[in-house]
C-alpha cells in the first residue's frame, strides 16, 4: 500500500477508529436546526455538491462553512456515477480545487478520469481521499472487489469505498464475505436495495461495521439519496443500542 505523507485530520480520527461512524448525506441546502441535530448524532457531514441547487465555489464554500466543527466530506458525482454532475471533468476538478480548503475529506470515483489528479490535489491540501466504486446492478465477485481495493489504496487513496447492489441474500452475503476476507483495513462497504423493497441494503449499513466497515451512510434530508439508506437519527439510535463502544462515546460526552 502506498503511504501518503500527510497528517491525520478530524475526518481520519472519527472514521479510522474501532467504533462505527455515521456519514449524514446532505443533498440540498439544510436548515440550521438540521445541521445542529446532525452534529449531535453523526460523525461526518457528506455534502453532495452535485445535488445542491448551485455548484459555484462561493456558494458551496458558504454552505460548507455552516457545518462548523463536524467533519465534512465533499462528493461530486457524475450521472454515470449515480449523481447529477453534467459538466466536464476539467470543470469538476476545478470545482474541487476551489473548495478543497473548506472540506475535511474528498470522495472521488476510482474509475473517473480525474481520480489521480483529484487525489493528488487533495493530498497537497492535507485532505484524505475516499476512492469509491459503485455497482448499481450487481455485487462483483470477491476477487474483483479485492482487486479494486488494491487499485484504490495503492493508487494513493486513504480509504476504499464499495457500494453494490444487494437486493438478494446471495449478493448481500457475497459483499459481507469480501469485507471479512479482505486483507485491506481501510474499507467502507455498504449495500444498495434496488427498488427499495429489499431489506439487505439497510441491513448492510447497520451490520457491516461489525465486520470492519469504517463508516456507514445515512440521509439527512427528506428522502434517501440511494435506496437502502436509513435516516441519520434512526441509524444513530440503532448504533447506540447495538454497538457498546459507540454508545460509550456518547455517554462519555454527557
Amino acid at each position: 500500500m502506498t503511504e501518503t505523507l500527510r497528517e491525520k485530520n478530524e475526518f481520519d480520527l472519527v472514521v479510522d477508529r474501532p467504533e462505527p461512524s455515521i456519514a449524514a448525506t446532505f443533498s440540498s441546502e439544510p436548515s440550521d436546526e438540521l445541521i445542529a441535530d446532525v452534529s449531535e448524532k453523526a460523525e461526518v457531514a457528506e455534502v453532495r455538491a452535485d445535488l445542491y441547487p448551485e455548484q459555484n465555489p462561493q456558494y458551496l464554500n458558504e454552505q460548507l462553512a455552516r457545518f462548523g466543527s463536524i467533519p465534512t466530506l465533499l462528493t461530486v458525482r457524475t450521472q454515470q456515477e449515480g449523481g447529477e454532475w453534467q459538466k466536464t471533468e476539467d470543470e469538476r476538478l476545478r470545482l474541487i480545487d476551489s473548495v478543497i480548503d473548506h472540506v475535511d475529506a474528498l470522495d472521488i470515483e476510482l474509475h473517473s478520469k480525474i481520480f489521480k489528479e483529484a487525489t493528488q490535489l487533495a493530498h497537497e491540501h492535507q485532505v484524505p481521499v475516499i476512492a469509491s466504486s459503485h455497482d448499481f446492478t450487481d455485487t462483483p465477485y470477491i476477487f474483483d472487489l479485492d482487486c479494486q481495493a488494491s487499485q484504490a489504496l495503492n493508487g494513493g487513496a486513504d480509504f476504499a469505498k464499495f457500494a453494490t447492489m444487494t437486493d438478494s441474500k446471495q449478493r448481500y452475503f457475497r459483499l459481507r464475505r469480501f469485507l471479512e476476507m479482505s486483507t485491506h483495513s481501510k474499507l467502507i462497504v455498504v449495500g444498495m436495495s434496488g427498488d427499495g423493497e429489499s431489506e439487505f441494503g439497510a441491513l448492510s449499513r447497520l451490520a457491516f461495521p461489525a465486520s470492519g466497515s469504517l463508516m456507514s451512510y445515512a440521509y439527512a434530508g427528506d428522502q434517501p439519496v440511494v435506496p437502502g439508506q436509513l435516516r441519520y437519527d434512526v441509524m444513530h439510535r440503532i448504533f447506540r443500542e447495538t454497538y457498546p463502544g459507540y454508545r460509550a462515546l456518547y455517554e462519555k460526552d454527557k
